[in-house]
């Protein structure tokens, strides 16, 4: 997610604009959205109800799905790869067991920058993705520049990795970082995006 400085700054106007994830390996079976305000395709209620079924299980075959919308086979893959082309499907992705993977620790780290200028950024970003470990970076508001996201497999492993990696990131002044205690289970990604759409 990419937020955006209050302050009207030119610089931050231009760091915002240059913000991007450089990764976003969330390990759930789950779809990816496109939706842009600007995206002319208007969804119905079919279109949201596929999105939701691909949402809780992206293997899920064709005709199980249409069968649940109520299309016939082929309609429901017009349907689909309509969602495909107009980007608001844009990948699929299968959800990891992290703990049996070995990483039993999840960090989060903000990241404060000595420096706006547009370089210097890109020398960061393109830093931070040659680090293992590392599935997200975002460019946020507030009182830090970046927050990265960051498996580990134990502490051990998060303090090697702050001392051989992030403490040699490009620009970087600060580092503020802490941990995941417990995930809390929420609603999924497509209840949230479609819960008033209905």
């Amino acid at each position: 997610m990419v937020l955006f400085r209050r302050e009207p700054s030119a610089g931050y106007h231009r760091k915002s604009l240059q913000s991007h994830a450089l990764f976003n390996a969330f390990m759930h079976v789950y779809v990816f959205w496109g939706i842009r305000a600007e995206n002319s395709c208007k969804m119905d209620r079919i279109d949201r109800a596929i999105l939701k079924l691909l949402a809780t299980n992206a293997r899920a075959p064709v005709n199980q799905i249409a069968t649940e919308v109520g299309l016939s086979p082929s309609a429901c893959t017009r349907r689909i790869q309509g969602l495909e082309a107009s980007g608001h499907i844009v990948g699929y992705a299968a959800r990891l067991g992290l703990r049996r993977l070995g990483y039993s620790v999840t960090a989060f780290v903000d990241i404060t920058l000595g420096t706006e200028v547009d370089e210097d950024l890109a020398r960061f970003e393109a830093a931070v993705g040659q680090i293992d470990g590392i599935v997200e970076c975002a460019l946020v508001s507030g009182g830090y520049d970046y927050r990265l996201k960051i498996l580990c497999r134990d502490l051990d492993d998060y303090e090697r990795l702050h001392r051989e990696k992030m403490g040699r990131l490009p620009g970087v002044v600060k580092i503020s970082s802490s941990f995941v205690l417990r995930s809390v289970t929420t609603r999924s990604e497509a209840d949230a995006l479609f819960v008033r759409a209905e």
